[in-house]
């Protein structure tokens, strides 16, 4: 499982420099870039200090959705709960989650928004699950760099505790549930916006290995046997 840590409008250089530095310490990832030119600063490379390599090798993209598009699983990272229900995973559970799905998953992304206002809701409603650092107290917050180096300390411990199968999902099993997911809550015109809809969603890809296969097997059966207008 490859991991990318993107970073959408990242305004301030040393942020960026310490996440580079947090990735290449702490976890086996690539660092994407959206819509900021801030690492061409020169206080990027001081923050980078040994971690040049991972800043250079960043990718840059213009949008959020051309920096995850190749991406199978997307974790949204917020500090507000923003009336989004359904659950929020720290970052050691996501350890295990991932570790859960080793087989399932080829990339996943873990997804930081920009220093002042965070991830906007519509980036969050493409995460398949929201994730948030519980804190003693709400002031003051943690800021970018910060939040980096947590999600990279606590994956950086991930392991697969079980055996391998020995037939492992075919790649793109997780993604081939969401579309069928999609196509089924289409169908019974439930809406991206509702919260029935966000933990339809965010239940599905919380699923294991095993688990994922079932039920995308069921929904292979189910959905092209919906009838037509």
């Amino acid at each position: 499982m490859k991991a990318s840590f993107v970073l959408v409008e990242p305004a301030r250089a040393e942020h960026i420099g310490v996440a580079a530095r947090a990735v290449k310490a702490l976890v086996d990832a690539e660092l994407r870039l959206v819509a900021t030119s801030a690492h061409l600063d020169r206080r990027a490379e001081w923050a980078a200090h040994g971690a040049l390599d991972v800043l250079e090798r960043a990718e840059h993209y213009d949008t959020f959705e051309q920096a995850v598009a190749d991406l199978g699983f997307l974790v949204g990272t917020t500090a507000r709960r923003r009336g989004f229900t359904g659950r929020y995973y720290r970052p050691r559970e996501l350890a295990e989650l991932f570790s859960a799905k080793e087989q399932t998953l080829s990339r996943v992304g873990v997804v930081f928004g920009p220093e002042e206002r965070g991830l906007r809701n519509s980036e969050l409603r493409r995460c398949d699950v929201l994730s948030s650092v519980v804190l003693r107290q709400d002031q003051p917050s943690l800021n970018l760099a910060q939040a980096v180096t947590v999600y990279a300390y606590e994956l950086s411990g991930r392991a697969v505790s079980r055996r391998p199968r020995s037939t492992p999902p075919a790649p793109g099993t997780q993604e081939a549930l969401r579309a069928r997911l999609q196509e089924l809550l289409a169908y019974l015109s439930i809406e991206p916006e509702t919260p029935l809809y966000r933990t339809l969603q965010e239940r599905s890809a919380a699923l294991h290995d095993a688990d994922t296969e079932l039920v995308l097997g069921v929904l292979n059966k189910l959905v092209p046997r919906l009838p037509t207008e």
